[in-house]
């Protein structure tokens, strides 16, 4: 028994009677008041390591309530798995370490976190609350080394992209900077602020379909900042910038996207439909769309657009052959086209009619653009 019990809190008889009402909670299904139970027993007598195992059977007997007595009473026997045990048993000595630092209180929770390692040195997550402990107790060494072994397994976070990846990788940020190791500190840093981006970037894509413009702009710029070198970041923000008709700073990311890819399909095609929009520089627009094809010959937009230059130029024949190459490739907006005052040029033609007939049904086409 701890010193607790030597001081006659609890007697030894009032633990035997708290195991013997442990039994019959878990004879009677009760696991969450029989685990309850076993927590009281190994907080007060934390030096026994039978509380812990108690504690363990009742969580892990609980997790099925289907579990038969017969396996209750297998999983209560000695003789199981001792890799499996001690693997439970660090799970249990993990959680009050857990519970301590939710406590704000770091020095009663290292222990526990330290018993919770020994048992099980993979367990990833007990390294990160203890190297978290060390971190609030200011003893930086011993951090680093907790929070490199919480990363062992993934040190460059290429697949632990989570509150441990992040949380281990701040923690020995902070060691590393507390000990004078500034350079190393900084890529930590640098880390957990690359895992940002495409989080700004995918709440600027979310503003941008709501139409809150410039605060998309505002969140694709983080993203860029964080990512400079990604087109993809750089392309969508050159489209938030075009939606808010500023067409030079639009075109300037667009073209930075390319010059980082120079085969990024997309962005030929984005870029083209920036300068479309300006109506002076349809040939430059025509040659970014033809990239795009070259690029990507699925590409269905970008015929859709080449047929749109083509009508404005009084080529009817060539556009009524792009357009039908868009609806092949699979253009169905139907609504948009029928109001794209683009096409009006042709819509009187007995191609387009026939088109939209073949590829939209018998309904009268040509209703006229806005």
């Amino acid at each position: 028994m701890n010193e607790s019990c030597n001081e006659g809190v609890f007697s030894g008889a009032e633990v035997s009677i708290l195991k013997g009402i442990f039994y019959k909670l878990l004879t009677e299904g009760d696991y969450t008041a029989a685990a309850a139970i076993a927590k009281s027993l190994f907080e007060i007598t934390a030096e026994d390591g039978e509380q812990w195992s108690l504690y363990g059977i009742a969580h892990k007997i609980g997790g099925n309530p289907e579990t038969t007595r017969e396996q209750r009473n297998r999983a209560q026997s000695p003789g199981g798995n001792k890799a499996a045990a001690r693997a439970d048993l660090a799970i249990v000595y993990q959680k009050v370490g857990d519970d301590f630092l939710g406590l704000d209180e770091p020095a009663r929770a290292v222990p526990y976190l330290e018993k919770a390692v020994q048992l099980d040195p993979d367990f990833g997550l007990a390294h990160y609350d203890l190297g978290l402990a060390y971190v609030m107790l200011e003893r930086y060494e011993e951090g680093a080394e907790a929070a490199k072994a919480a990363l062992r397994d993934d040190p460059e976070m290429k697949y632990q992209k989570s509150n441990l990846g992040l949380g281990a990788t701040g923690s020995l940020g902070q060691c590393l900077l507390n000990q004078g190791k500034l350079k190393e500190a900084l890529e930590c840093f640098k880390k957990n602020v690359a895992l940002l981006g495409g989080t700004y970037f995918n709440m600027g894509l979310t503003l941008l379909r709501m139409d809150r413009r410039e605060e998309a702009v505002e969140s694709f710029t983080r993203a860029v900042e964080i990512s400079p070198n990604d087109p993809e970041y750089l392309n969508l923000l050159g489209q938030a910038y075009g939606e808010l008709g500023k067409v030079k700073e639009a075109e300037a990311y667009l073209q930075r996207a390319l010059e980082i890819d120079s085969k990024y399909a997309l962005g030929y095609y984005d870029l083209g439909v920036i300068l479309a929009k300006q109506r002076t520089r349809d040939r430059e627009a025509k040659r970014f769309f033809d990239k795009a094809i070259e690029l990507d010959p699925e590409m269905a937009w970008a015929y859709y657009s080449i047929a749109c230059l083509d009508a404005l130029a009084g080529k009817k024949g060539v556009a009524l052959k792009n357009l039908e190459r868009a609806f092949e490739k699979g253009v169905e907006d139907k609504a948009h086209i029928d109001k794209d005052t683009d096409l009006d040029s042709i819509r009187k033609e007995a191609g387009y009619v026939k088109l939209m007939e073949k590829y939209f049904g018998s309904e009268e086409a040509g209703q006229g653009g806005e």
